[in-house]
């Protein structure tokens, strides 16, 4: 790959440049390459495992943000998280009693779908016993 840029000594001619062998933003990251050796080919009849429920401070911050857009305000978003942040703090162990309790029941929730998506596995397992998980970070033991 041949790149043109401009020379340093502010001349208006261009001096060939070409990218370094051996620099590191052509490999890649160690932990990538150790994913995609878990990662594997998901069978089209898999169930979907649920998405773990919010946090109490999730939930805080989804109302907060309904709040702000209701206002039209337009605030910068790093701006908004440390504001909400600070009152979230300062706020009384009664007012985030009402957060902790939605993550209770959004808990609960997904408690019965995990069971239900473990069923579905198990009947999925069984009918598919190709399609099975091949742990591949244990090591075979030698003689």
């Amino acid at each position: 790959i041949e790149i043109y840029a401009p020379k340093s000594d502010n001349s208006s001619e261009s001096a060939l440049r070409t990218p370094l062998v051996n620099s590191r933003v052509s490999q890649p990251h160690p932990q990538m390459e150790n994913k995609a050796l878990k990662m594997r080919e998901k069978h089209p009849d898999e169930p979907i495992p649920p998405k773990r429920p919010k946090s109490a401070y999730s939930l805080y911050l989804d109302v907060e943000r309904q709040k702000l857009r209701s206002n039209n305000k337009k605030e910068s978003t790093i701006l908004f998280t440390m504001d909400a942040s600070k009152k979230w703090k300062e706020m009384s162990a009664r007012v985030r009693k009402k957060y902790e309790d939605l993550n209770k029941e959004a808990t609960l929730k997904y408690e019965d779908s995990l069971k239900e998506y473990d069923r579905e596995l198990e009947n999925f397992k069984s009918l598919h016993p190709e399609s099975v998980d091949v742990d591949i970070t244990k090591k075979s033991i030698k003689p």
